[in-house]
């Protein structure tokens, strides 16, 4: 019987007869077809694109620090209060809150008691979020002198927060320091 009486031409018969395998070396393939048939095998090396120019590209600098401050006299002096603006709160911390008890007490006299992670230290503590309805503004206190002692906070320093949903706490940084170190 011959190959074309099983619908398969020459050219299919050969590809059966090869094995072909490829390998990757570096930025290129190398393809390399051996014949059973007479124990020769060739290869060829092909050029091949590089990887990031297939997918689009990842985005890497995805900001997470959603509040962030340039940190002046009264959040660093005896008043010892991070005064952060109710546009950013109600944007990104309130709607992430698991409940509304808890975003109606942050609106009340003595606040919401919350943890805050420091992600430069790997240390947690404990910080009063509040609604001043004199500054119409958001305040952190109970605890924010601590973090401006430990730190080494001044006038100048750039810092960032945002919830952390998945430890229900918020994680906090310092972006940059106002001399530069």
């Amino acid at each position: 019987m011959s190959s074309t009486q099983h619908g398969r031409g020459s050219s299919a018969k050969k590809a059966e007869e090869a094995s072909d395998s490829n390998s990757l070396v570096g930025g290129s393939v190398t393809h390399v077809t051996t014949d059973h048939n007479s124990d020769k095998s060739s290869s060829e090396v092909l050029e091949m694109p590089e990887e990031r120019n297939m997918r689009p590209p990842v985005q890497l600098n995805h900001d997470q620090w959603k509040i962030k401050k340039k940190l002046n006299k009264s959040d660093v002096n005896m008043l010892c209060r991070l005064l952060i603006s109710k546009t950013v709160v109600n944007a990104y911390v309130l709607p992430e809150l698991e409940t509304q008890e808890k975003r109606d007490r942050v609106r009340t006299k003595g606040g919401l008691k919350v943890m805050v992670w420091d992600c430069d230290t790997e240390t947690q503590h404990p910080l009063t979020l509040e609604y001043w309805k004199s500054s119409k503004s958001y305040v952190f206190k109970s605890g924010w002198s601590g973090f401006v002692r430990r730190r080494g906070l001044a006038v100048g320093d750039e810092i960032g927060m945002f919830w952390d949903r998945l430890n229900t706490r918020f994680s906090f940084a310092v972006l940059a320091r106002a001399n530069g170190a």
